[in-house]
Parts: structure tokens; C-alpha cells; sequence
């Protein structure tokens, strides 16, 4: 079943512990890029948001890779600047680093939102290979796909490049 464009699907409200991001109006999300990912995670993603569209979702990608410094000034919020948590992880232990992380925005209307169609989206997501962070259980992060290519971030950190 499609939407009409600009409309999306009612879901129940979420926690505020379960959106604890920034306002979808940020100016750091309309500079996001596939550049740095992985190129198979990239084909993946290509797939992923293929068949969000034929279901009539529209979505933008807000995060693709990240640097060790932009992760840990993101590990920051909340803990020694203002604002509300957004991350577990710490520079380095985050799939942005390794270019096998993305976050996405819904967008509605011609505007970018953080409310829609998770379930599909998670749905989706799962359907393509990809593990989405709406499924996490400490600390979920609907926004969130990641690709683990038969990998751990251990293996990653010490630079292996063969699958598991």
C-alpha cells in the first residue's frame, strides 16, 4: 500500500530517551553524503531506499560516515556539554567511522521530520541486510542502519578487511 505524497503513515509517539536528536532543521544535515562509505554499504543503501520509495516513503539521508572527532564531539552531548544524549559510542567505536552507518530523516511535505513510518522503514531495512537501530534495546536509534559485513568493531579497530 503507497501513501499520498507528503503524508506519513500515524505511528504511536516514542519516548523523548528515543529521540534525542536535533531539531531535522539543522544545517548539518543538508551537507550529509554517501562520500566515505563503504561502496558495498553504499549499494546496499541504494537498494534500501529504492524500495522505500516504491512503498511511497521518502527519505534523506542526515549522517553518513563520520570522523573520530565529530563522533566524540557527539558523545559529548550530555555529558560534558548541554543537550540530550544521541550516542552510546565514543570516537572509533561507532560504524559512521568505518563508513558503515547512516541515519535518515523522513521527508514530508517537502520538509525534513523525524516522525513517520519506522516500523516500515525498520521493516525495510532488515529486508536489505542492514540492522537497524530501532530494533536495540538499551538505546534505540530509529534513524540508524548499519551494515556489519561479517565484521566486529574489535576486528575493525585492529584493521581487518576480510568478512568473517
Amino acid at each position: 500500500m503507497t501513501q499520498s505524497e507528503g503524508e506519513a503513515p500515524a505511528e504511536p509517539p516514542v519516548s523523548a530517551r528515543e529521540y534525542s536528536r536535533p531539531p531535522v532543521s539543522s544545517k548539518e544535515y543538508d551537507m550529509a553524503s554517501k562520500d566515505g562509505l563503504d561502496p558495498e554499504f553504499r549499494a546496499r543503501l541504494e537498494v534500501f531506499e529504492d524500495r522505500l520509495r516504491q512503498v511511497g516513503i521518502k527519505v534523506k539521508l542526515v549522517c553518513g560516515c563520520r570522523s573520530i572527532q565529530e563522533q566524540n564531539r557527539l558523545y559529548s552531548l550530555g555529558r560534558t556539554r548541554p543537550g540530550r544524549k544521541v550516542t552510546n559510542a565514543r570516537g572509533g567505536y561507532s560504524w559512521h567511522n568505518f563508513g558503515l552507518a547512516a541515519d535518515y530523516a523522513f521527508v514530508v511535505g517537502g520538509q525534513l521530520t523525524w516522525r513517520g513510518p519506522w516500523s516500515v522503514f525498520g521493516r525495510i531495512a532488515r529486508e536489505c541486510g542492514l540492522e537497524w537501530g530501532g530494533d536495540w534495546k538499551k538505546f534505540p536509534d530509529r534513524p540508524h542502519v548499519q551494515w556489519r559485513k561479517g565484521m566486529t568493531l574489535a576486528r575493525l579497530r585492529r584493521g581487518d578487511s576480510a568478512g568473517a
